[in-house]
């Protein structure tokens, strides 16, 4: 009698312990239980953003001080890549791209002038896969970029938004440099064309000068 009572207390104990590790464990969606049912794998969103080289043409992370510059009234380029690092599809990646000062908008994505807010949306991005959308901008004219200073560095954030799994930011810096139109190269046309025409103004005064004295 008394191991019968014994071996139900036992019994009874590892029944405990069975059902106590059973609700510790976080259950899923489907009904199973931790490692038993296999963890499941979540979409992870990740956005990377770019700024066009002005002197290669190549997308870089950042441009710095000593980096090629954009000068007043240039076109200046973004490249805003998204992708899903996770094992699952994302239904939408939501892209707000906050516009920096001294910039304005050109085309690209949806634009909020109220806000200074561009936004892109991506739909059902599979697992692994990368997508991009380019941004254009132009850098201010001459008179309203800052007068105290000769070069202005501006930072373009982005933040990404997925229904499934939360946020990620990232930014991106490029400069610009005040300069007179005179000193710039067209951003039309052939720079040698106006070295040329630059060049044959001496030699035009000197043949009116001629002219002049034959008379």
């Amino acid at each position: 009698m008394k191991m019968k009572t014994i071996r139900k207390s036992v019994t009874s104990f590892a029944f405990a312990f069975v059902l106590f590790v059973l609700c510790a464990l976080p259950a899923r969606a489907d009904g199973t239980y931790g490692q038993y049912g296999g963890e499941a794998t979540q979409g992870k969103v990740l956005v990377d953003k770019l700024v066009r080289n002005p002197q290669t043409g190549e997308y870089v992370d950042n441009l710095g001080l000593s980096d090629p510059k954009y000068f007043a009234e240039n076109a200046v380029f973004f490249k805003i890549v998204v992708q899903n690092t996770g094992g699952n599809t994302l239904s939408s990646i939501k892209v707000e791209d906050i516009l920096p000062p001294y910039v304005s908008y050109v085309s690209g994505g949806s634009y909020n002038a109220k806000s200074r807010i561009v936004v892109f949306t991506f739909g059902d991005v599979k697992p692994g896969e990368r997508r991009s959308e380019i941004l254009q901008v132009k850098a201010y004219p001459e008179v309203k970029l800052p007068g105290a200073k000769t070069v202005v560095c501006p930072v373009n954030k982005v933040v990404a938004y997925s229904v499934e799994d939360g946020t990620d930011e990232d930014a991106s810096q490029f400069c610009i440099e005040k300069r007179s139109m005179a000193a710039r190269v067209p951003e039309t046309g052939d720079p040698m064309g106006l070295v040329l025409a630059i060049g044959a103004i001496p030699t035009l005064f000197a043949g009116l000068k001629l002219r002049k004295q034959s008379h």
